[in-house]
């Protein structure tokens, strides 16, 4: 593997703060002739710690979804699991700058690494120095709102439905991708089709509700509102997103097994009884 420049961080949301280290991982990348990658531990180190049922913000496709375009050479998922917790910062340091290739680290201000998250940024300089490489630290300096903004923010925002707050923070519009399933509920009124799709398990679902939403199908974006929770798959018990798709003239045909992208904008009103 090549010689990288590296971002470090738990970037569960890759909210606003999130792509302003991505964005400066990318030009120093480009200012030195290095790759630029970005590491994440997967799964969440949350979820596989603390709680099994923890949903992320994103899921694996969608991450890659969002950072598509960013100028990332290298998205590293590294394999995380009770093992890897218990590394010391030395044994950490080992991964990042020999096993990875690292020469320049760039984290957030008050990252911590290692077991008990002992290891602080001054170890992670000691350590980066003993392998010939850098640590550079992204601040929020200057930067209005940047410190408060946080996936757990973000998450309890949407916890409370309050979309357009949440997007602010997140800097793109929260969105769930997934494939049109058997379109149960077809219908072809006014030019109107209605979609179901179920997300993964694990993937973070705003409140029951009606949604004003958008949605990204075949190439093209339509209006429409969105229902979380509306209906369950007996079988699956898996909860649908059921999306109501405005002046749309594509048949049953051409949404059976397509993918959609379902963008959330705001929230209009409870599920009906």
């Amino acid at each position: 593997m090549m010689p990288i420049v590296l971002a470090m961080g738990k970037f569960e949301s890759i909210h606003t703060g999130h792509r302003a280290l991505i964005n400066e991982v990318v030009g120093l990348a480009k200012q030195r002739n290095l790759a630029s990658g970005l590491l994440v531990f997967e799964p969440h180190p949350y979820k596989a710690l603390v709680d099994p049922g923890y949903k992320p913000l994103l899921t694996q496709q969608e991450r890659v979804y969002v950072l598509d375009g960013m100028g990332l050479d290298f998205l590293l998922e590294y394999p995380f699991d009770a093992n890897v917790a218990e590394l010391t910062p030395a044994q950490f340091c080992k991964i990042i700058f020999e096993e990875l290739h690292t020469k320049l680290a760039v984290v957030g201000e008050g990252y911590r690494f290692g077991c008990r998250r002992e290891g602080t940024i001054d170890d992670l300089r000691e350590y980066a120095f003993k392998y010939d490489a850098e640590v550079h630290v992204v601040t929020t300096k200057g930067h209005a709102d940047a410190g408060k903004t946080s996936t757990s923010t973000i998450r309890s925002l949407l916890s409370e439905s309050r979309m357009a707050e949440a997007n602010d923070m997140l800097g793109y519009s929260f969105f769930i991708m997934g494939t049109v399933a058997d379109c149960r509920g077809f219908e072809c009124r006014n030019r109107t089709r209605i979609i179901n799709i179920y997300p993964p398990d694990d993937k973070f679902l705003p409140p029951s509700g009606v949604y004003d939403t958008q949605i990204q199908l075949c190439g093209k974006m339509y209006k429409g509102t969105t229902n979380i929770g509306l209906h369950v798959d007996e079988i699956t018990k898996e909860c649908a997103v059921e999306t109501q798709v405005f002046d749309c003239d594509l048949t049953k045909d051409a949404l059976d097994g397509v993918d959609v992208k379902v963008l959330f904008f705001n929230y209009i009103h409870t599920t009906a009884s």
